[in-house]
């Protein structure tokens, strides 16, 4: 049996998925525990995803979900959330990316300080044995080919001010330009 014989489609479900069939468990399974059309899933609160299990193995519903619409899914590739929120299962939610497509629709880390995505603080000393310290902010992105790439902007020459906004407008400018090559980052990504 396939996925197609146990759910179905239905965005009136929290998950957006109904199980097809009732599902039994105990001895001799006699006790019946999902009725056909139930909401099928739980969410799972540390990841944010759907998960439902069949045959005691744990699937993400938004996988299913994208089965039951387009098939399986090509190599290489996996279901984004456009919107960013794994709880969200609509199918006009979904689109199948890249794992670097989809690492360009991510929300801004926890760790970020200075509220810009891809735009760091750091601090690099002089590799002859002084004890300089050089205050940069940095601006970085991924190239197509997956390669981190940046470029660093000196606070000592520009002023903290000055090197921030330059490092945010260039990180701005590299990501318009992967987009016009067809990288993906959305209006969301960072945010």
């Amino acid at each position: 049996m396939g996925w197609d014989d146990y759910w179905y489609y239905d965005e009136t479900s929290p998950s957006c998925l109904r199980w097809k069939v009732d599902r039994y468990k105990g001895r001799a399974l006699s006790i019946l525990f999902i009725r056909k059309g139930d909401v099928a899933g739980s969410l799972d609160k540390s990841t944010g995803y759907w998960k439902v299990n069949l045959k005691c193995v744990g699937i993400k519903v938004h996988q299913i979900v994208w089965f039951l619409h387009h098939g399986k899914m090509p190599d290489g590739m996996i279901v984004d959330h456009e919107d960013r929120n794994p709880a969200n299962n609509r199918i006009g939610n979904m689109r199948a990316v890249t794992k670097a497509t989809n690492n360009r629709n991510v929300n801004k880390s926890k760790a970020n300080t200075s509220g810009v995505c891809g735009v760091s603080y750091t601090k690099l000393t002089n590799s002859h044995g002084s004890k300089s310290v050089n205050e940069y902010w940095k601006a970085e992105w991924m190239r197509l080919d997956g390669i981190k790439v940046g470029k660093i902007f000196s606070i000592t020459k520009l002023g903290n001010d000055e090197a921030f906004r330059l490092a945010c407008e260039y990180r701005a400018k590299m990501i318009e330009e992967l987009n016009q090559q067809g990288a993906g980052y959305t209006e969301r990504h960072g945010t």
